[in-house]
């Protein structure tokens, strides 16, 4: 009996340590992965920050946090940052040729410009018309008119 007393103590004692242990791993696991951010994440972070800071200094100025004096002076240092952010996100898009909004736009463009196919339904019997009104009917399925609601097959 004294054996799995034991067994039972050293196991839970291994639990304890495990369980006090592993957040004080993952604090020097998270440092390390903040160090091993790259450049571009680096900027990234840098950026928003900058965003931000411009925000929360708009807030507290409207909440008389800050002085006009403090408020103009944070404010030209922190539009100083975040107009070069932008020139520099301008000057990289311009370099970088078509981005992904541009492929969009092209595929779109591609779609649009095929044919419709064959329409069908009453609409396309009554050519696109309605026959009581003379309304544009808005697709070739409909059954009724928009404009009079008068049927069109």
């Amino acid at each position: 009996m004294t054996i799995a007393v034991v067994i039972i103590g050293v196991f839970t004692g291994l639990a304890a340590i495990l369980l006090i242990g592993l957040p004080l791993l993952r604090a020097q696991s998270d440092e390390m992965r903040e160090v091993e951010l790259d450049e571009v994440e680096l900027e990234e972070i840098e950026r928003e920050k900058v965003f931000a800071a411009l925000s929360d200094i708009e807030y507290d100025y409207r909440m008389n946090k800050l002085s006009e004096e403090d408020y103009q002076e944070l404010k030209a240092r922190l539009a100083k940052k975040a107009v070069e952010f932008i020139k520099e996100e301008e000057e990289a898009e311009a370099t970088t040729g078509p981005n992904l909004e541009d492929e969009i736009e092209a595929e779109v463009a591609a779609e649009l410009g095929k044919p419709d196919p064959e329409p069908s339904g009453p609409a396309a019997k009554a050519g696109g018309y309605c026959l009581h009104c003379g309304a544009k009917l808005a697709n070739s399925d409909q059954r009724f008119c928009q404009s009079c609601g008068g049927k069109l097959a």
